[in-house]
C-alpha cells in the first residue's frame, strides 16, 4: 500500500517507537481504545493481538481495505472509514482512550476536534509534528504560545513524552516528530485548576486576540464595551490586567479569567 501525500501519511514502521507509545499509552482490557489513521497497522495489531477493544478510523480506502482482513480474525476489532474530523465521540457508550499518529496536515483541526468532545475521552496519546508539540506545551511569553496552547492545557494536562526522528516512518517526514499525552480534566478524576470553563467563550477570545497577537490588550478587548472610557474602568477593576499588554503575555489562568469578565458583560 502506498502512502499518499494529500493525506499527509507517514507510516509508522521503528519497532522500538511503537513499543514505547504503546508503554505510554498502557492501556488495561476494559478501555474503549479509538485509533485515529491507523495506516497499515503498526500500532493497530500489536493492541488487538493482544485483546484490546479498538476502533481504527481512516478516510483512505485503501487503508480500510487493507485492514479489513483482519475484522474476521479478532472480534475485538472494528473498522471504520470516514473521515475523523467528522467522527462523533458522544457515540461510545464508554469513555475512550484516544491513540493515533495524526496526519501533519490537519493536526490542529483535529486536537480542537478532539477538545470539543473532552467529556467523552480519557486520555489522548498522540503523534504530531514536533512544531505542533511545543506550540501545546508553550508557556506565556514564548512566540509560539497561542490559541493552541491555550486552548489544549485549559483542557487538558499536557504531558510532552518524547521525540521521534523522521527514520522511525516511511517515507520519512521532512520535519521532527513527537509523542504527547493529553488527559482531559473533565473525565479526570483530577479536577481542574482553573475551575469551571465556558470553552466557547475562551475560544472566541482566544480567535480575536491571538488573530492580532501585536495589538495592546486594551485595543482588543475594545469590541467588548460601549466606549472607550468603560474599557478604562475596566482596567482600573481589573489591575491585574495592563492595558498594554500584549495576548502572549497572558497565562492560561488570565485567559480564562478574562473570559468569563468579558462574558459577564454581554
Amino acid at each position: 500500500m502506498r502512502t499518499k501525500k494529500h493525506f499527509g501519511q507517514h507510516f509508522l514502521t521503528q519497532s522500538g517507537i511503537i513499543e514505547k507509545i504503546l508503554r505510554t499509552l498502557s492501556p488495561d482490557l476494559q478501555d474503549s481504545l479509538i485509533e485515529i489513521g491507523p495506516g497499515k497497522g503498526a500500532l493497530t495489531l500489536p493492541l488487538i493481538e493482544k485483546n484490546y477493544q479498538l476502533t481504527a478510523i481512516d478516510i483512505d480506502p485503501d487503508v480500510i481495505a487493507y485492514l479489513s482482513p483482519y475484522l474476521n480474525r479478532y472480534e475485538n476489532f472494528k473498522l471504520i472509514h470516514q473521515d475523523a474530523l467528522t467522527f462523533d465521540f458522544t457515540s461510545h457508550a464508554s469513555r475512550i482512550k484516544l491513540i493515533g499518529n495524526l496526519p501533519y496536515n490537519i493536526s490542529t483541526p483535529l486536537l480542537f476536534h478532539f477538545l470539543k468532545h473532552a467529556l467523552y475521552i480519557k486520555e489522548m496519546v498522540l503523534m504530531v509534528q514536533k512544531e505542533v508539540a511545543d506550540r501545546i506545551c508553550s508557556e506565556p511569553g514564548n512566540k509560539i504560545y497561542g490559541r493552541l496552547s491555550v486552548m489544549v492545557q485549559a483542557a487538558c494536562r499536557v504531558e510532552k513524552c518524547f521525540n521521534v526522528s523522521p527514520g522511525a516512518f516511511t517515507p520519512p517526514p521532512k520535519v521532527q516528530s513527537s509523542v504527547i499525552k493529553l488527559i482531559p480534566y473533565e473525565a479526570s478524576l483530577n479536577p481542574s485548576p482553573y475551575g469551571e470553563v465556558n470553552f466557547i467563550a475562551l475560544g472566541k477570545l482566544c480567535l480575536a486576540l491571538f488573530t492580532q497577537r501585536r495589538k495592546t490588550l486594551k485595543n482588543l478587548i475594545k469590541p467588548y464595551f460601549n466606549d472607550s472610557e468603560a474599557v478604562d474602568v475596566f482596567f482600573i477593576q481589573h489591575p491585574h490586567f495592563s492595558p498594554i499588554q500584549r495576548p502572549e503575555t497572558l497565562s492560561v489562568q488570565d485567559f480564562i479569567d478574562l473570559s468569563r469578565l468579558l462574558l459577564s458583560l454581554a
